[in-house]
């Protein structure tokens, strides 16, 4: 069985969410223990491979409250 191979980022637009999260100082691990989800499904979500509309929402809110406690 062949796969088609991934040509780009299906969801470009999560891309920003990795480059905010890494500029915070933030692993990935880390964010995903602390939003209790896996960490594999965290890293292909921030890389534009799952759409994750319910994981970006909490990524965002979790990123605000620790620039804001900052």
């Amino acid at each position: 069985m062949k796969y088609k191979k991934a040509e780009g980022t299906r969801y470009p637009e999560n891309l920003k969410w990795r480059i905010r999260l890494f500029a915070a100082g933030i692993s990935v691990k880390d964010m995903a223990m602390e939003l209790g989800i896996a960490r594999e499904t965290l890293s292909r979500t921030l890389k534009g491979h799952y759409k994750g509309d319910n994981i970006i929402p909490k990524v965002e809110e979790a990123l605000k409250a620790k620039e804001n406690s900052i």
